[in-house]
């Protein structure tokens, strides 16, 4: 629409000017080479990793996460061992989980 428009007014230029101007085409409009130039060279931006969940997160083969628990680092011995021990297992990540890391770790 923008582009028909610039047409119109500088066809209109032209036949209200005294000099003469030939328009061939209109691929030769100044206007519509210029967004040419910018729809060839606009790209898409790339996807940056959320490094902080990268470290946190590795992706599993079935497309669910993984993580280690927290807690087990100190204080630990007034825990009971099933507790101890069931803190040093791996944890996979649940749904709503997955959809957000699947934004932030996307490579």
């Amino acid at each position: 629409m923008f582009l028909s428009s610039s047409i119109n007014i500088f066809s209109k230029f032209l036949a209200t000017t005294s000099a003469k101007f030939t328009l061939t085409t209109p691929s030769l409009l100044p206007t519509q080479s210029l967004m040419q130039t910018c729809q060839q060279t606009r790209q898409m931006s790339k996807l940056k990793t959320h490094t902080g969940a990268a470290k946190r997160w590795k992706r599993v083969a079935n497309g669910l996460y993984k993580r280690k628990q927290a807690g087990k680092q100190h204080l630990n011995s007034k825990m009971s061992p099933s507790r101890r021990r069931s803190l040093g297992k791996t944890v996979l990540s649940n749904s709503v989980q997955t959809r957000v890391l699947n934004r932030l770790l996307p490579y």
